[in-house]
């Protein structure tokens, strides 16, 4: 077998430059390949979803004690007789809820007035109660 060479000199630049041209668009196919099975590996969801903790406020108490000495608890005046009375009201309702009276905060809002006696007394008694948390207010104006 004989070899022959082409006596067209254009049939003999065309062929080198198809097979260079073909190698780099080979190599890009193959990293575009590549890329497509790489991102689709990264890109997979979680099958458990993460969720927020679940906060509980605590409860609170609101106690108002007046210039004259009158205390209110929760809305409702009480004397000094029925604050035992009052206290295990609130212990109740606040185990209804699912708490505990540890867990409540009492906010009282004192006259400025009331002597810090009647103040720490009423607190005392709270604490005899089982009421743990509390928070001094001023008094809050009428509107």
């Amino acid at each position: 077998m004989r070899f022959v060479a082409p006596t067209d000199s254009s049939q003999v630049a065309v062929l080198p430059l198809l097979g260079v041209a073909m190698v780099p668009a080979v190599l890009v196919l193959a990293l575009v390949c590549m890329s497509i099975e790489r991102a689709e590996e990264t890109v997979r969801l979680p099958t458990v979803q993460a969720r927020p903790p679940v906060v509980r406020e605590s409860p609170a108490i609101t106690v108002r004690l007046t210039r004259e000495g009158a205390v209110t608890v929760a809305g409702q005046l009480v004397a000094d007789a029925d604050k035992a009375a009052a206290w295990q009201r609130e212990q109740a309702a606040l185990r209804m809820l699912g708490f505990e009276p540890s867990q409540a905060t009492l906010i009282v809002h004192a006259d400025p007035d009331v002597p810090t006696g009647m103040v720490q007394q009423l607190i005392e008694q709270a604490q005899q109660a089982g009421f743990r948390k509390c928070a001094l207010r001023g008094a809050e104006t009428q509107p």
